[in-house]
């Protein structure tokens, strides 16, 4: 049997492949890929910039997968809430795996800086025997022992948010927010209303959204934001700020203040929104595009802050964000955008080029169909 996959060769170029789908092995499963998120890091990836620099070239990228199971190992196998898997489930992968061993999984419990975790979607091909490790493809191959995966009966286009809101809801936790606190959250994409929506339901008292376009904004109202900012129309960042300060108590500024964009200069700007006091959490900058200037009398001694970074999340997390979405009520359907396979390159280009719309419409997650790939559109590997 073989597998069609969006293959990254290189920066800013994909090709689509064919590859031997294989036995499931021991302890692995194969599934069947019902749809692969796009992500931001993945632009970033497209572009170059890659975690901590590493060159991961070639690569099948993806790591917001939901499957159905199409073979398991001879091993029982079960998911994370202990639930034993059977051909023909559908699950969500929790991209990386930690070892369990290391000093920061076993001492300090922070397993997302495990020394030795692996990513789904981050891993280089190997030339001499390529592996379906990403959810851009037809097929995936979970093969790295203890691969944790959530079985669920919900809707594809639904469930496939459970990564970025595991992402939320990671760095809602890392900022603990008190209740009835004024929250910012920069960036209105699936990150950013997913981190608005997770700091609502965690206490939060009033959400301050600042994004674009107006589309965007409107679904970000729906799932929590009280007041949102255009960027398109308020497109000075000091007039930016001041807006953020006249809607918190005395205009001190916000409590907390979230970057989901990924984008530098928005930081110094979101520092500026923050009160004396407050905590800042940087979410958006999962790999390496640039530097900020930052001035440690003004930006964190004067203000007496709190700056956190959050780096991925953990299966809990997973767990948490798969709860909400079983609530019936919020159209979370609505943020996703489904797409062909064919269409990897120019989903991923939107993405990481910052654009709003694909296939005249207005994206906030871009979800690829891989089994909805061109049959004879693929090379032999």
């Amino acid at each position: 049997m073989k597998s069609t996959a969006a293959v990254l060769t290189a920066p800013q170029r994909f090709e689509l492949r064919q590859f031997d789908v294989p036995e499931p092995g021991e302890n692995g499963l194969v599934l069947r890929v019902e749809a692969c998120g796009v992500c931001g890091t993945d632009g970033h990836i497209f572009k170059g910039h890659t975690p901590g620099g590493r060159n991961i070239y070639p690569l099948i990228p993806g790591h917001e997968v939901v499957g159905t199971i199409s073979a398991l190992g001879s091993q029982e196998m079960r998911d994370v809430e202990g639930r034993t898997l059977r051909e023909g489930d559908r699950v969500v992968i929790s991209p990386g795996v930690a070892c369990g061993n290391c000093y920061f999984c076993n001492i300090l419990k922070s397993p997302t800086k495990c020394v030795n975790k692996k990513g789904y979607g981050f891993l280089p091909l190997d030339p001499d025997k390529p592996e379906l490790t990403g959810g851009y493809s037809e097929y995936m191959h979970l093969m790295i022992p203890r691969s944790p995966v959530f079985r669920t009966d919900l809707d594809v286009q639904r469930v496939v948010l459970l990564e970025p809101l595991s992402i939320g809801i990671h760095a809602v936790e890392r900022a603990r927010i008190e209740p009835g606190s004024v929250v910012a959250v920069q960036g209105s994409g699936a990150i950013g209303i997913m981190t608005a929506f997770a700091a609502k339901r965690n206490g939060a008292g009033k959400v301050i959204l600042i994004g674009g376009p107006a589309k965007r904004l409107e679904l970000g109202r729906t799932f929590g934001a009280d007041v949102t900012i255009d960027i398109a129309e308020v497109t000075d960042a000091d007039e930016r700020v001041q807006l953020v300060r006249e809607a918190t108590p005395g205009g001190y500024g916000a409590d907390v203040v979230f970057e989901c964009s990924g984008v530098p200069p928005a930081i110094g700007e979101g520092l500026a929104m923050l009160r004396p006091s407050g905590t800042y959490v940087e979410v958006g900058h999962f790999t390496d595009v640039g530097d900020i200037k930052l001035n440690p009398h003004r930006h964190l001694v004067l203000l007496n802050s709190t700056i956190i970074g959050v780096w991925a999340s953990e299966d809990r997390h997973f767990l948490a964000g798969l709860r909400y979405l079983e609530q019936p009520g919020l159209p979370f359907e609505k943020l996703v955008h489904m797409t062909d396979l064919d269409n990897a390159e120019a989903s991923v280009r939107a993405v990481a080029d910052g654009a709003y719309e694909l296939d005249g419409r207005t994206i906030v997650k871009v979800a690829l169909r891989p089994g909805t790939s061109s049959e004879n559109g693929g090379k032999t590997t």
